[in-house]
């Protein structure tokens, strides 16, 4: 048997080596100490606004998801883009608050994921 064909047949002894630790997130060695658990941003339970903020949210909210038959005169209820604006800030922090899912919020919406 030549040199060549031995060498094509046979593998090297290989060296032991240390057992490789299995890898974490990121391809980083576990450690414990290097966890941190978080309770995560905590959900606002009560509304802070004001009964007049609610008020007009509430109406605000009605137009927007008003059925297409109420109408005036023929014509969907309107509404400015600039109340939807104020909605949406209003509501921004109650959302913030609650990043996995939200249930009890009026209209039988249901919003499912986090804002980043």
């Amino acid at each position: 048997m030549s040199a060549l064909s031995k060498s094509m047949t046979t593998c090297p002894k290989k060296e032991a080596k240390d057992p490789v630790p299995p890898l974490g997130q990121c391809g980083l060695e576990n450690d414990a100490r290097m966890w941190v658990r978080s309770k995560g941003p905590q959900r606002i339970r009560v509304s802070g606004a004001s009964p007049e903020m609610t008020a007009k949210c509430r109406a605000l909210l009605d137009r927007i998801f008003a059925e297409p038959k109420r109408t005036i005169i023929g014509h969907r209820i309107p509404f400015h883009p600039d109340e939807v604006l104020e909605i949406c800030q209003e509501v921004l922090p109650y959302l913030k608050s609650e990043p996995v899912f939200i249930e009890d919020i009026t209209h039988h919406i249901t919003i499912v994921g986090a804002l980043h």
